[in-house]
């Protein structure tokens, strides 16, 4: 049974018992209105705690390994931690990225075409965070490096 049928059922047998000769529709309406004002309420009683999950900017610029040149078309990802369907995305410019989203604790993921995938745990907790430049190897380089580091553990 919906809500709007239980909160008409008992306004009914409500009125019934004590014959008031209010309309229905009457206190279905001043029902509303207390429940919209009660909700405004609570928005100014909460107004500073909600504030203060302000937005924050980050920024960087994903670059190849002996470059400073930005790896174009990149995708960046924040993955919120207390909400893993959270994500925000943005593709890399010339120029880098910048992205807004509330603070709090993020998996940063760098996916591009040819280069590993990069992954950093961000926590924004300032206005303004510059990752400057964040470096990515290639497959290729990062091939080579695991190839090194299982010789060096070999050893």
């Amino acid at each position: 049974m919906s809500k709007v049928r239980i909160f008409i059922r008992f306004a009914k047998s409500f009125f019934n018992f004590y014959t008031f000769k209010r309309s229905l529709l009457v206190d279905l309406l001043y029902f509303c209105l207390m429940k919209k004002l009660f909700t405004i309420l609570v928005a100014l009683a909460f107004g500073g705690t909600l504030s203060a999950q302000s937005l924050a900017a980050v920024s960087g610029l994903p670059v190849p390994k002996k470059s400073a040149e930005a790896i174009v078309g990149a995708l960046v990802t924040f993955t919120s931690e207390w909400d893993t369907e959270l994500k925000y995305q943005r593709k890399v410019d010339a120029e880098g990225f910048r992205v807004v989203l509330p603070q709090g604790s993020y998996l940063m993921t760098i996916v591009a075409d040819g280069y590993q995938s990069y992954q950093s745990e961000i926590e924004v907790d300032q206005p303004n965070i510059d990752l400057d430049l964040i470096v990515m190897l290639t497959t290729e380089q990062a091939a080579a490096k695991r190839a090194k580091q299982k010789k060096r553990a070999a050893h």
